[in-house]
């Protein structure tokens, strides 16, 4: 038996949170997140499952392993 876990972010969705991360990390990885939501939500998933967290958090350790610990720098 496969467990969810009830994420309650009721002022936030998932894709609220990705706009405001997609500026650090590289286009390549923004777009593959935005693929990862949008196949999940045209099987029929929904916008604020905890699947689509699971891709914030994705976007958040990257950022975290690249940017915060210098392995990657944002430039213009």
């Amino acid at each position: 038996m496969i467990r969810t876990i009830e994420v309650n972010r009721p002022q936030e969705t998932p894709v609220d949170r990705l706009s405001e991360l997609a500026d650090q990390p590289p286009f390549e990885v923004i777009i593959d997140i935005k693929t990862h939501m949008g196949d999940y939500v045209l099987s029929g998933g929904k916008l604020n499952d905890p699947y689509m967290w699971q891709q914030i958090r994705f976007a958040e350790n990257w950022i975290k392993l690249n940017i915060a610990e210098g392995n990657y720098a944002i430039t213009d």
